[in-house]
């Protein structure tokens, strides 16, 4: 080799990133890379508030705790909608929903679509799956192949199971044991991705008998401003199940605690089978090269805003746990807490570069592995992002843009998916760096007139509504000078107050 051909490749090699280069482990036998592992954990319903890593003093978490101490744990994690099927399409494509099209609960992943498990397939991985998938019009009959999409190993569910099953073991446990299964009957030679989409702590709430003790003698305080915020209700929350659910869920003292204590209940029992699958692959020595990722596909209101459920974009229904190690890059940064705002359309691309794959240039999500290795601040990561609902459930068609201070959510009156005069996102994708609702309102006004028109036609403002004109109090000069230059991209004064 010449010099010169020798000098390029070396530069090549050195300018590789660095989550690129550590992804494989060595084998002590042959020497050889060996491709990671990926456990992907999805719970349904879970909030981001309900571990005791992240601040619950009534719940406790032990192994999920663990989990945070030896990974990264991401403070700020949302969901792109909330509602079960799309999210986890989202979770399994790295797509926002109007790319992926899977909008609502039963809906199969279009084909055309891939996902992850497809890919990994592909490239040599054996693929298995372990209870709720929802994404298929099967609830409790077997799940149709051509809806399984890339699982080898298939001991899925379609939707939901009783908790308690026929021979009285918890519908938990029985995830658990056919997890544990899939980790002793895989192929030794061939590395592995196991999905396990537990059904807790989706209602029902029926925890596992031993633990209807829990909580007996605890007073779980009630939500902040859960009670005053019933009649502020958004206008078609009142008519949609999210109030209906209220009543029966949380409607006085006695439900909220009863709902509040089998919620926890059915947490402890998955984090306890969490712990026995993370044990596991220690017994197997996997675990230093397995990719763990938890993750919920929602939250839920627990009251909070006069509801109960989920769909509407207030935190308490979009924000959600996760969690993430690979001691390859998560051990000189275990018991780190990121800030930056992660998201469910993440996960795909985090687990394709960890592993080596390149990520497909129709995947929107970004890969967490920069931020999980090291403390330092991600100066170029996102400030903003789309959330989209439109699920026939009750709940009318919604959006929002969320950024790191403010949200604005648009309530669309008409059914079915937004067209393609959905005006949140034609802003959004304009620019993915504002940072405060006046450069929102100042993509609004130079949008296209067709889309802005469109949208005041269908689009009502609930949540926080974008004031028409800043405060200039206490403002420095150079806010000042920043002030004007939005002004100069403002519309005219008749517009002002159509935002």
């Amino acid at each position: 080799m010449k010099r010169r051909d020798f000098l390029k490749q070396a530069a090549i090699a050195a300018a590789t990133p660095l989550a690129l280069t550590q992804c494989s482990l060595l084998s002590p036998m042959s020497g050889e890379k060996v491709s990671p592992n990926v456990l992907l954990i999805i719970t349904d319903d879970q909030r981001w508030d309900t571990l005791s890593c992240a601040g619950n003093s009534i719940l406790k978490t032990p192994s999920l705790d663990r989990l945070a101490a030896e990974g990264v744990r991401f403070e700020n994690a949302f969901v792109t909608t909330s509602t079960c099927a799309p999210s986890r399409a989202s979770i399994l494509t790295g797509k926002y929903v109007h790319s992926h099209g899977a909008w609502s609960i039963g809906w199969p992943i279009p084909e055309g679509q891939r996902s992850v498990y497809e890919i990994l397939q592909e490239n040599g991985y054996h693929t298995g799956h372990v209870g709720k998938w929802h994404m298929t019009r099967a609830r409790r009959t077997p799940v149709p192949e051509a809806d399984r999409r890339g699982i080898d190993d298939w001991r899925g569910v379609g939707a939901f199971l009783p908790y308690i099953h026929e021979d009285g073991q918890h519908h938990t446990e029985w995830e658990m044991e056919q997890a544990l299964e899939f980790l002793g009957q895989r192929p030794k030679d061939r590395p592995f991705i196991l999905g396990i989409g537990f059904q807790a702590p989706h209602d029902p709430l029926v925890p596992n008998p031993k633990h209807e003790k829990l909580f007996e003698d605890v007073v779980i305080p009630p939500r902040p401003y859960a009670k005053e915020s019933r009649e502020r209700a958004p206008e078609p929350a009142k008519t949609a199940g999210g109030l209906k659910s209220w009543e029966y869920k949380v409607g006085d003292p006695e439900k909220y605690q009863n709902t509040m204590k089998n919620y926890y209940r059915l947490i402890v029992g998955m984090d306890e089978a969490v712990g026995r699958i993370l044990d596991t692959l220690d017994e197997q020595g996997l675990s230093e090269n397995t990719l763990v990722i938890f993750i919920s596909d929602n939250g839920l209101f627990m009251g909070e805003h006069g509801l109960a459920g989920k769909h509407y974009p207030y935190e308490e229904s979009i924000r959600v746990p996760l969690i993430v190690r690979y001691p390859p890059l998560t051990k000189a940064a275990a018991g780190n807490v990121r800030d930056e705002m992660a998201l469910t359309i993440d996960v795909a691309p985090t687990i394709l570069e960890t592993i080596g794959l390149s990520i497909p240039e129709d995947m929107e999500g970004l890969s967490l592995c920069a931020l999980m290795q090291s403390n330092a601040a991600h100066k170029t990561w996102r400030r903003s992002w789309l959330y989209e609902y439109a699920c026939p459930s009750g709940s009318p068609p919604m959006e929002a843009v969320r950024t790191e201070r403010w949200k604005y959510i648009a309530i669309i009156p008409s059914r079915g998916p937004p067209s393609s005069c959905s005006i949140l996102r034609a802003i959004h994708t304009r620019s993915m760096t504002y940072r405060d609702p006046w450069i929102m309102r100042a993509r609004w006004s130079r949008c296209e007139p067709s889309i802005r028109n469109c949208a005041r036609r269908r689009i009502t403002v609930s949540g926080a509504r974008i004031p028409t004109t800043p405060t200039n109090r206490g403002e420095t000069n150079c806010q000042r000078r920043k002030r004007k230059r939005r002004r100069s991209l403002n519309m005219g004064g008749n517009e002002r107050s159509n935002a």
